[in-house]
């Protein structure tokens, strides 16, 4: 069993994305993956458990929590491990009850990350190739698609911003508005990044692919305002920022 790393918890509740492996036909050597999504009360006690399935490879990369404290869970599901991987979200109700489960598009992804829309949709963002090529998608709350924008980039991450657009980290660094339309794009690659409380963004970019492990700040314009290499400038991974009420990182 495979686990990915905890959200940062809420005040009451924890939610756990799990990827469970099923073997299904040893003498071929087949491994299948389902889907196993876990809510804990704050006590740590199983609130619900649901399991996420086709008999085929599903994988869970990101989730985010909707309006009617809900879940959306985006991921990637394939025939076979040497198929097609294609982006998927699954909507999950406030108790775990799969609500529909959405196959994007065509696109064969690495990984699938999501946030929540204003109007209670979703912009789904698709790593393609792991360098320079990635998808932007918007789905409305029941799934259906509302538009797609092809980058030039890898797409690791999105985040919501406070005007209502969104920001992009990956092979390069860009920033939407609600309708997908590129307000900048900045060729500075980023692993993650999270909206700074005084304005502006924390972006990291940790050393493998990349040419050196650092953390740096934005303004809202995307300009680089300052960096800092962190540990070994070849090979360190950054695996969490933490902003303090003084803005210290």
């Amino acid at each position: 069993m495979k686990s990915c790393a905890p959200l940062s918890p809420a005040l009451a509740m924890i939610v756990l994305i799990v990827l469970s492996i099923a073997i299904a036909g040893c003498s071929e050597g087949v491994v299948s993956y389902d889907i196993l999504v876990t809510k804990f009360d704050a006590g740590g006690h199983t609130a619900w458990s649901t399991k996420i399935g086709s008999g085929n490879q599903n994988l869970a990369t990101a989730v985010t929590e909707t309006p009617d404290a809900g879940y959306a869970v985006a991921g990637l599901v394939a025939d076979s491990p040497r198929a097609t991987a294609y982006p998927r979200v699954v909507r999950l109700d406030p108790d775990g009850r799969v609500l529909w489960d959405r196959t994007l598009d065509l696109s064969d992804v690495y990984s699938v990350a999501i946030t929540g829309a204003p109007d209670g949709g979703f912009v789904v963002a698709q790593n393609i190739n792991n360098f320079d090529s990635g998808k932007v998608s918007k789905i409305d709350a029941d799934g259906q698609p509302v538009w797609n924008r092809t980058i030039d980039s890898a797409l690791r991450a999105i985040i919501p911003a406070r005007d209502g657009g969104f920001v992009l980290a990956g092979s390069r660094t860009f920033y939407i508005d609600a309708n997908g339309t590129i307000l900048w794009n900045r060729s500075f690659s980023s692993t993650s990044i999270r909206e700074a409380a005084g304005g502006g963004f924390i972006a990291e970019r940790s050393g493998v692919p990349y040419p050196d492990t650092s953390v740096f700040y934005l303004d809202n314009n995307g300009t680089v305002v300052w960096t800092t290499p962190v540990g070994s400038r070849e090979s360190g991974k950054i695996t969490s920022l933490f902003e303090d009420p003084t803005r210290d990182i």
